[in-house]
């Protein structure tokens, strides 16, 4: 059975075994499934972009690089503006202009692209192709997408919420001193190296700053006060500075949040664990903190 009739399969199942099967969706697995699918569907250069915190942003993406999935955000306006219907549009010449803000300089090189607007399930989704390709065939490929699609935003709904990660030191410590200045506080350590790794040779770059996003939002499962997250070490870690809290215990409510995360091989690569102190990162906050 070829490609895309194992997607009409997929699709034609009935509702409750479909939920029952995706009903939980390791973040793992969703990206390492679509670029297998991915390398199956003939196309150079294609991307799929999310409604996001009221807009919308490049999750699931083949050909494009970092640059262009951190550049595609963009906001509901723009699209309806810029798409009146759910129709395939060839967009060329000069009416690219207003979309080659979403792209790097690198990926900006199509003279057309091949878009669609649509939903599924009542969640919506912008389909983009580099280059002008028939629709019948476009529609192929994104037809053997739709379980994917539903699976992402499965992902989106459980795991991703709005979370600003800090990626200058002198940026956390300023926002540290504000945040905590009153209360006992605890700074915490996520090493994401091996997770990463075992993941490096089935992923694109652009997918980490996904799953680091998601990481970084994880404490919203457990709390209500979310600490304040920094980036570090050439984004292989990740410090979480938090108030202390009677009867919480963080290590475990992290450990918790990482195996609803990712399956089981690779939530054993994740803990969260108290930063030494003899890292510079603590002793540099314990200059102004009362830890």
């Amino acid at each position: 059975m070829g490609l895309y009739s194992l997607a009409c399969a997929a699709l034609n199942k009935n509702r409750h075994e479909y939920v029952s099967e995706y009903e939980h969706e390791y973040i793992d697995s969703l990206f390492t499934d679509f670029h297998r699918m991915a390398d199956e569907i003939r196309l150079t250069g294609f991307a799929v972009l999310f409604s996001v915190n009221s807009g919308y942003k490049i999750i699931l993406n083949k050909g494009f690089n970092a640059e262009t999935v951190r550049k595609s955000v963009s906001t509901a306006d723009f699209w309806n503006g810029m798409l009146q219907d759910e129709t395939w549009h060839f967009i060329k010449g000069e009416a690219l202009n207003p979309f080659f803000q979403l792209f790097s300089a690198y990926d900006a090189s199509f003279d057309c692209l091949s878009i669609k607007k649509a939903s599924h399930k009542g969640c919506p989704f912008i389909f983009i192709a580099a280059g002008e390709i028939a629709d019948v065939f476009l529609q192929k490929q994104l037809d053997a997408l739709m379980p994917l699609i539903e699976r992402t935003y499965t992902v989106l709904h459980a795991f991703y919420k709005p979370v600003d990660i800090v990626h200058q030191k002198t940026d956390f410590s300023v926002q540290a001193k504000e945040r905590f200045k009153s209360g006992k506080t605890s700074l915490y350590i996520v090493k994401l190296n091996k997770l990463f790794e075992s993941l490096f040779a089935l992923l694109a770059p652009s997918d980490f700053d996904f799953i680091t996003s998601c990481i970084g939002a994880a404490p919203a499962s457990f709390t209500a006060e979310s600490p304040l997250c920094f980036s570090a070490d050439d984004e292989s870690r990740l410090y979480f500075l938090t108030r202390d809290k009677e009867g919480g215990d963080f290590c475990s409510d992290m450990k918790n949040a990482f195996k609803k995360m990712f399956s089981r091989k690779r939530a054993d690569f994740m803990c969260a664990e108290p930063a030494s102190e003899e890292s510079s990162l603590y002793k540099e906050l314990s200059n102004e903190i009362a830890f």
